[in-house]
């Protein structure tokens, strides 16, 4: 996968983000302190999560509008 990287200086620290998966955005301080950031976060979000069983009686179902 190739994502185009957007990198921006705020004060000291550097934020990156990408439009390409929606919703990461990291800080970091330096260029290739973020860059490494970036690339592990995304990493993560592609991971598969496997969570534990949940006893259907404590989980709460709603219906939101936003």
């Amino acid at each position: 996968m190739r994502i185009r990287a957007k990198f921006m200086r705020d004060g000291n620290w550097w934020v990156g983000w990408t439009e390409d998966v929606p919703g990461v955005i990291i800080d970091g301080p330096t260029l290739a302190e973020a860059r490494t950031r970036l690339l592990e976060e995304i990493r993560r979000m592609r991971d598969p999560v496997e969570p534990e069983p949940v006893p259907e009686q404590r989980v709460v179902i709603e219906e939101l509008e936003i």
